[in-house]
């Protein structure tokens, strides 16, 4: 049995007025007597509730019938769900928040022994780092829902520009957190990586609404870089790579044929050629560019130039 399970069954009986003792709960559980003294602890004092011993009934009460349980009390298969989800997070975010939190769960999440149900992890390879107090002022920023003021390096031309933007959500993808929300400087939707911002104030003026639907946005392109301008990219995989891309899903709107000689042709919407360009590049000579032309020339000069560096290092 679970600690959820231990708990649920001491709080029903508490609220019967059944006055639950010892005896029974390690009776009925297969326990230990320390167990039954960790579960009344967490009671009082995790959870709040007003738990006394009554010495003429030899068992305990509620001292105030009116106490419920908090809301956030779930049953253990959503418990582990949440906890997994904090652990995805901390990897990404190290938000002491997120930890406590994920704490808390794990300790609702007990076997006999005091031994924690933990049943999920996650491993993400590479993770970008992010600066954990402009993960909170963001988090708080869009709770209390104000503007927000940032400095922000181009990831590309490592240009530092003022930016005022309107926070709509935070995103990981692939590893790294983004900020998406409406730019004022370039009077568009635009992703943030968070480590790339330098220093971020949050504003008193308050952001009332929305200037575009984040979900349609989010689903607009393939990978992390988005845009009103979609274009349709067409790559086939040899046969040897076939049933490893076939289980990935790229994008919700991707769409793949399986081609007589067993390789397999993608199409999917992309808004620029940076990230697809590295993906195409990962499968080396089992994929190949179909459309767009220009995304063709890019990645066989891409090609042409990592021949070149193991050209040269064959001459020494």
């Amino acid at each position: 049995m679970t600690g959820y399970e231990r708990i649920t069954w001491l709080y029903k009986r508490l609220k019967a007025e059944r006055y639950p003792c010892r005896a029974d709960f390690t009776a009925c559980f297969e326990v230990s007597e320390s167990t039954f003294k960790r579960d009344i602890a967490f009671l009082r004092d995790r959870l709040g509730a007003p738990v006394a011993y009554h010495q003429e009934r030899g068992g305990y009460y509620l001292s105030d019938q009116t106490f419920e349980l908090p809301s956030f009390w779930f049953d253990y298969r959503q418990l582990l769900l949440i906890a997994a989800a904090c652990r995805q997070l901390e990897q990404s975010s190290h938000s002491a928040a997120t930890a406590l939190l994920r704490r808390r769960l794990l300790d609702m999440l007990t076997l006999s022994g005091g031994r924690q149900l933990d049943v999920f992890s996650f491993e993400n390879a590479p993770c970008v780092a992010c600066d954990n107090e402009n993960f909170d002022l963001l988090s708080r920023a869009m709770l209390m829902e104000r503007l927000v003021a940032i400095s922000y390096r181009d990831g590309r031309s490592g240009v530092i520009t003022e930016r005022e933007v309107e926070p709509y959500r935070l995103h990981n993808y692939d590893g790294g957190w983004y900020l998406i929300g409406f730019c004022r400087l370039r009077q568009e939707p635009r992703n943030f990586q968070l480590g790339r911002i330098l220093e971020l104030t949050v504003l008193e003026e308050e952001v009332i609404g929305r200037r575009f639907d984040v979900n349609t946005y989010m689903r607009g392109a393939f990978g992390i870089f988005k845009g009103t301008k979609l274009t349709e990219v067409v790559l086939r995989f040899s046969p040897e790579v076939r049933n490893f891309v076939h289980q990935l899903s790229w994008h919700p709107r991707q769409k793949a044929v399986e081609e007589p000689d067993g390789g397999l042709r993608l199409t999917l919407p992309v808004a620029d050629f940076t990230e697809i360009r590295m993906r195409i590049m990962q499968y080396g000579h089992n994929v190949e560019v179909l459309a767009l032309p220009e995304l063709r020339r890019q990645v066989a000069e891409e090609a042409a130039a990592m021949m070149e560096i193991y050209k040269e290092k064959e001459k020494k």
